[in-house]
């Protein structure tokens, strides 16, 4: 009798599997959760589950943060682009040889895009300088909400850098010129 108890009975690893079968199967959703609940712990960089309301407040936070890096960056670019071409028609008058033009008429041609590259490079440098912070704050939203590939919104901080260099750079240039002129009228 006791040989045909053991023949009746599988071995050890194979009575595992059949135990695992014969549980009741579980819902969908408690595997997942489950699954879900030993995925995250122990890490630290799994962003936590949000509630509605507080992920609702993120997004939109987030749109309003895309959407001014938009406009800022439009904006940005046209500032650029009209002022240097305004930059080009004043030095088409100081480039033509025509030098019957008077120089307090030239210092105010002149001097006025001075101004204006000295306070807008000064804006722009500031501007990536407080950019630099509200692109980490959109990024760490970003993680929040689980968001693996936000738009590329350093690109904005080189951008202002760059422009605000080059404006100061271009404000030197045209005060150099301003010097260049009443030098070569006094003479």
């Amino acid at each position: 009798m006791d040989t045909s108890k053991n023949q009746e009975l599988p071995p050890e690893p194979e009575r595992e599997k059949l135990d695992k079968l014969a549980d009741p199967p579980r819902k969908q959703d408690e595997t997942i959760n489950e699954v879900a609940s030993l995925a995250t712990s122990g890490t630290d960089n799994v962003p936590s589950p949000l509630a509605d309301e507080e992920r609702a407040k993120l997004q939109k936070e987030y749109d309003v943060h895309i959407h001014s890096y938009e406009f800022y960056l439009e904006y940005g670019l046209k500032a650029v682009a009209v002022f240097y071409a305004v930059i080009g028609g004043i030095l088409s008058i100081y480039f033509s040889g025509n030098r019957r033009v008077d120089s307090s008429v030239l210092i105010i041609l002149l001097g006025l895009p001075v101004f204006m590259s000295v306070i807008l490079g000064l804006t722009f440098l500031w501007g990536a300088k407080k950019w630099r912070k509200m692109s980490e704050h959109i990024q760490k939203i970003a993680d929040k909400l689980g968001i693996e590939r936000p738009p590329d919104i350093v690109l904005l901080t080189y951008l202002l850098w760059i422009f605000g260099f080059l404006y100061i750079v271009t404000g030197g240039a045209l005060l150099w010129l301003i010097v260049h002129w009443l030098n070569a009228s006094s003479t």
